[in-house]
């Protein structure tokens, strides 16, 4: 299978480097995105700079139906690199709701991978 080639599923292993998985079912028009992160010793390293780290427990949450869910920092951490709209919307969404240790760890994230970024002004 070829970069971004969409496939369908046959018993396969997914290795290094993947990290994300689309997946569709023509009878329901639905569409999942999957991605994937690499935890170590309880530490989740930031793929695109892996000197940017959090604590499993700080990495995900989960919903009161028992979904895990990456939690908004770390997402917003990925949509840094090409931001969109709809990137923009999103942070605008969730920015001040977040509490006040994951913001400042979103900042100093930032600030390392991509220092000139937007959204840093509105995270002071």
């Amino acid at each position: 299978m070829n970069k971004g080639e969409l496939s369908l599923w046959e018993n396969e292993y997914l290795e290094l480097p993947i990290h994300e998985i689309h997946g569709s079912t023509h009878e329901s028009n639905s569409e999942l995105e999957v991605l994937l992160n690499e935890i170590e010793n309880n530490e989740w390293r930031f793929r695109r700079d892996v000197s940017i780290t959090c604590g499993l427990d700080s990495f995900f949450s989960i919903s009161t139906q028992g979904i895990p869910y990456l939690n908004p920092e770390i997402v917003l951490l990925y949509k840094v690199k090409n931001t969109r709209e709809k990137d923009r919307h999103d942070f605008d969404y969730v920015k001040n709701s977040l509490e006040k240790s994951r913001k400042t760890w979103l900042r100093e994230a930032i600030l390392r991978h991509h220092p000139d970024h937007e959204w840093l002004q509105d995270l002071s």
